[in-house]
């Protein structure tokens, strides 16, 4: 398991220059240019041509590794049903007119020749086929997937593209040649292949989960994922190459479906159906799940955050390693609280120490972002507050932080029902030591929060030149705004 010896937060940071960063985006987009330009495009997959320039010859209709059975349509139709045209048959020679769709491969062992009956010109009017008339092989989508097309699966579900089936498997499936040495009869060959127990997934409890999104593609023999050959941008074996490495399929299957590109595809392609109408419960199932789990993590993270900014207690401390004596007051409680929550120890044990790029929501990444988040939930409370009681009292002040730049403190005073409270709302970033910059900072503020400086009935500042003065003072300044809010000295 990795470990970080040094604290991020300590290590000097090397940040790149413009000409630089403009270089590898220039290289990032060429390289872009050149993967696509090597990606097939569906021409060069299926050919086209008249009747008469496409009959098949024998030897190819009785070729067994190219062989379809036109005599069983609703055989094929389940992963062909593009090719459900009427057959139509040359007496003289006895050879039926095929239109044929060459498919070709990344692994030229595979190679299939699908053999599609064409019907008469006539039909072929009335009936012509739509450009973007939907597959029902996953393997023979387009490569850029369109909202229409998107539209259609999620609208009527992929499971008709999964062909669980091993029959299925066994006729069409890639298989690798693997040699098993024996002592008595020598080398033995077996082939692996595509197997049904792929399409289910085992929880830790011993229940089985279907794997939805799972799908074999009869022409090129291998698996993909819909849901991320649907909504997701990024490129996988699983989403355009395909997978055929049965070797390692079930752990590289779990590994793609807890990752973040699937995770986030399943919601994409859940939220779509949710506004065609459509509900897939076994997304929203594996939704639901992923949800529920981070759910009760961020539970016991806030807890703790809050209990330590409640407390005033620093979070950090040497390092950020789970099990050291020197992580800080964050990960001790966060230990601590594992003692006694399997749930929590768990996660941490699976989770922990995995460094950067691996999401946790145990770094001190996410509690700043907490703390950040729980900063903008008490101002806007106590902004609320002030607007309910409408008058209040203003005090300045500035003080410099460790890395000796001032910042500006900003105190307001006003009644909650029978009581008087005081409370502060910000630190407000440096304005500068003059009157003006100090009364713009001051006036930016109550725009953005909409507090309404005619409502200030009194204001305290120190005794220097730039805050008390009577003609160019930050006093004097609110005064012009609002000739009711009276000054009065701090230390008054």
């Amino acid at each position: 398991m990795a470990t970080r010896d040094t604290d991020r937060h300590k290590v000097s940071r090397i940040f790149e220059s413009g000409a630089e960063k403009r270089r590898k985006i220039q290289e990032k987009e060429v390289k872009t240019q050149e993967l696509l330009s090597k990606t097939r495009r569906m021409t060069d997959f299926i050919q086209v041509g008249a009747a008469s320039s496409a009959t098949a010859t024998v030897s190819d209709v009785e070729n067994p590794e190219y062989k379809i059975d036109v005599a069983e349509p609703e055989r094929n139709r389940g992963y062909a049903d593009y090719t459900t045209a009427d057959t139509r048959t040359e007496t003289e020679t006895g050879v039926s007119h095929l239109d044929t769709a060459a498919v070709t491969s990344s692994n030229s062992q595979s190679n299939l020749l699908n053999a599609v009956p064409v019907t008469d010109s006539s039909s072929q009017e009335e009936n012509p086929r739509e450009p973007h008339e939907p597959v029902n092989d996953i393997g023979m989508w387009p490569v850029v997937i369109s909202t229409e097309f998107a539209d259609f699966w999620i609208r009527n579900g992929t499971q008709q593209l999964q062909n669980c089936d091993d029959r299925l498997f066994e006729e069409r499936s890639v298989k690798q040649k693997r040699i098993i040495k024996t002592m008595s009869s020598g080398d033995k060959k077996i082939y692996r292949k595509c197997s049904v127990n792929l399409f289910d997934r085992e929880k830790k409890n011993g229940e089985l989960v279907k794997r939805f999104w799972l799908c074999f593609s009869p022409t090129t023999g291998k698996l993909y994922c819909s849901a991320c050959k649907l909504m997701s941008s990024s490129r996988s074996q699983l989403t355009h190459d395909g997978f055929c490495d049965w070797k390692h399929a079930s752990a590289r299957l779990a590994e793609h479906e807890t990752s973040k590109d699937h995770i986030a595809a399943v919601v994409s392609v859940a939220r779509r159906g949710k506004e065609l109408g459509i509900i897939e419960h076994d997304m929203i199932r594996q939704l639901t799940e992923v949800e529920n789990y981070w759910r009760q993590v961020l539970k016991r993270v806030v807890s703790v955050i809050t209990l330590l900014c409640e407390r005033g207690l620093a979070f950090r401390g040497d390092n950020e390693t789970i099990g050291s004596a020197n992580n800080g007051n964050y990960l001790g409680l966060l230990e601590l609280v594992a003692e006694y929550d399997d749930f929590l120890k768990q996660h941490m044990e699976k989770h922990g120490n995995r460094g950067s790029g691996h999401t946790s929501y145990l770094s001190s990444t996410i509690s700043e972002e907490f703390i950040e988040l729980m900063g903008k939930r008490v101002l806007s409370e106590i902004v609320s507050r002030i607007k309910e009681s409408r008058y209040y009292s203003i005090s300045l002040d500035s003080t410099p932080d460790e890395g000796h730049i001032d910042q500006l403190t900003l105190v307001f005073r006003y009644m909650e029902k029978a009581f008087p409270v005081e409370r502060f709302v910000q630190f407000m970033p440096n304005q500068g030591h003059k009157a003006q910059d100090m009364f713009d900072g001051l006036v930016t503020f109550f725009n953005e929060h909409g507090i309404d400086i005619s409502n200030c009935r009194s204001q305290s500042f120190d005794n220097a030149a730039a805050m008390s003065g009577r003609y160019n003072g930050l006093q004097a300044k609110v005064a012009e705004k609002n000739n009711l809010a009276s000054w009065i000295p701090c230390a008054g």
